[in-house]
């Protein structure tokens, strides 16, 4: 198997491999600045069964607010959104899926994706959780020959412990992507979280 590497010294520009495969431009990674993307939504609502089966469904949107198209789509999305999980004496399991369509804006071009996340906790002892949430997306308006998945596999360690009187959590969860739609994505990603734990208000 052949893979192109991508070259990079300094400030020096990524140049287009021969068969135009990152179809960038010279020049394109010399500048820098600070842009806002388009920012997403969702609303749900959910119940817990007794079997200890939790249903969630709603709408979930994007909203057209990049101030540069290079970090947008300069369209609105929306769409449905389901989630299920089944709570187990070890732990959790479940799968959220979403759907989004273009419903205003740039209309030269059409956008049909579907998303979502699985995850999975299996606790340990003294707070300790292995943990997983890894996100995925197809892209049903791919062009043909183009990959139309995004699909990591991922596992971690999560913490919860007090600072004060506040109860915090700490997750490490390294992802690999085995499906890659985009030629500049990640082969993998290692993500931090930290947060505190708070009581929902109702």
């Amino acid at each position: 198997m052949y893979k192109q590497p991508i070259p990079w010294v300094g400030g020096a520009d990524v140049f287009p491999t021969e068969d135009g495969q990152f179809g960038i431009l010279s020049g394109a990674f010399n500048d820098s600045d600070v842009e806002l993307g388009d920012i997403g939504f969702d609303v749900a609502i959910g119940k817990t069964l007794p079997s200890k089966t939790v249903l969630v469904g709603g709408v979930v949107g994007t909203l057209d607010t990049a101030t540069d198209d290079a970090v947008g789509l300069g369209q609105y999305l929306l769409g449905p959104e389901v989630a299920v999980a089944q709570i187990f004496d070890w732990g959790v399991l479940g799968l959220l899926v979403t759907h989004q369509w273009d419903v205003g804006g740039n209309d030269d071009f059409d956008t049909s994706i579907t998303g979502g996340q699985y995850f999975y906790v299996v606790n340990l002892s003294d707070g300790w959780q292995i943990t997983g949430s890894p996100t995925f997306s197809y892209n049903h308006e791919a062009s043909p020959g183009e990959e139309k998945w995004t699909l990591p596999v991922g596992v971690g360690f999560s913490k919860t412990t007090r600072f004060g009187k506040t109860p915090w959590k700490l997750s490490l969860q390294y992802w690999q992507f085995v499906k890659q739609a985009d030629s500049l994505g990640p082969d993998f990603q290692i993500r931090f979280s930290l947060g505190p734990v708070v009581p929902l208000p109702w």
